[in-house]
């Protein structure tokens, strides 16, 4: 992470992806990252490695778009049950969704993406 103009933090995932972040909301970002159970806080002195490589036993069993509903509903802070409630869902489908047992389609990411405020193809 480092700063850029006009108030952005760039933020680097992997050697494909970068993202700019605006500065009042890195904090934010980073104490998201922390609060996950599967993400690794490194020290400085640790080797960089991408988010893929960190995460590649979890994107193995849950795959990139049950990881990103998983991460994404526990970012709006919400359990599945509720967001099963707000999809109109039963939550054993969520679940099979966020544990790659179930696909998404693009009809439900884009559902998904409205109520949890993200881009509806990390779901795809």
């Amino acid at each position: 992470m480092h700063h850029t103009s006009q108030n952005m933090v760039e933020i680097q995932f992997s050697t494909k992806q970068h993202y700019a972040v605006p500065l009042e909301h890195a904090e934010e970002l980073i104490h998201f990252l922390d609060n996950l159970k599967f993400v690794k806080k490194l020290k400085p002195q640790d080797e960089w490695i991408s988010l893929e490589e960190l995460l590649a036993e979890d994107i193995a069993t849950l795959g990139k778009p049950g990881l990103s509903l998983k991460g994404a509903r526990l970012k709006e802070g919400l359990t599945q049950s509720q967001l099963a409630k707000k999809l109109n869902i039963r939550q054993e489908n969520l679940s099979k969704m966020e544990s790659g047992k179930r696909p998404i389609s693009r009809t439900m990411a884009k559902r998904l993406a409205e109520i949890l405020s993200i881009d509806y193809r990390l779901f795809l």
